[in-house]
């Protein structure tokens, strides 16, 4: 399934690690032959691209390194809270800049959101994650440090709350979100205050995750079983 993802939309790829170890702890072995076919199929999207179009080959790519933070994002709210934010309309919607101060922001959140990556796979590697918790962090730390908040991929992080214990601040979370794109695109001249909704939004966003990883916590094996240990 993430590789069909990944097909529709690039960022399904990030499943992949959690994927690969999940299988690894179920089974005692490294499936990398499916690794390689996620990665290869990744390859004939962009190569595909390249034959049809070589100039819009790594557009995709480009347009996630150099389009300005998005209002919704995480970025655009630490930007609010802490500077006079400037709105302009690019690449297809709202987004903000302070003097190069969004930018930074947006930076420091991404190499954030790489380093709590590993620190998830790695938690799930040592058996302290189960599935469905792994992918809801991933999830939900992709939707918190890149440019833009993806306000679909609240849809798909919905049925992973559904499986596990949830908290009132990601329900409020959906409602502001619900409630922001209105204020700002039906009502004239609104738009400059709905940075500071989205900004409660995520505030919440980022509660109700790590309430849900301190109240969800539940016992796994600590390593899957091999059968070496038994030929000893």
């Amino acid at each position: 399934m993430p590789v069909i993802g990944f097909l529709l939309k690039l960022f399904p790829a990030v499943f992949w690690p959690v994927f690969l170890i999940q299988e690894w702890r179920q089974t005692g072995r490294w499936h990398w032959d499916r690794l390689a076919y996620s990665v290869g199929t990744g390859l004939v999207v962009v190569g595909f691209q390249a034959l049809g179009a070589a100039h819009q080959a790594f557009t995709s790519y480009r347009y996630l390194l150099d389009r300005p933070v998005e209002i919704g994002s995480l970025a655009a709210s630490v930007t609010a809270m802490i500077a006079h934010p400037h709105l302009f309309y690019a690449f297809g919607s709202i987004d903000v800049e302070a003097h190069g101060l969004a930018h930074g922001v947006g930076v420091f959140l991404t190499v954030t959101g790489v380093v709590a990556w590993l620190a998830v796979f790695y938690q799930q590697y040592r058996g302290r994650l189960e599935l469905v918790p792994a992918v809801t962090y991933t999830l939900g730390i992709l939707l918190l440090t890149t440019k833009v908040f993806s306000a679909q991929y609240l849809i798909w992080l919905a049925p992973l709350l559904a499986m596990r214990r949830g908290n009132g601040f990601l329900v409020a979370s959906y409602a502001l979100t619900s409630v922001g794109y209105p204020i700002g695109y039906a009502i004239p001249g609104m738009m400059p205050w709905v940075v500071y909704i989205f900004a409660a939004r995520n505030l919440l966003l980022v509660a109700g995750l790590i309430a849900l990883a301190v109240v969800s916590r539940s016992s796994v094996p600590a390593a899957p079983s091999t059968g070496k240990e038994h030929s000893l």
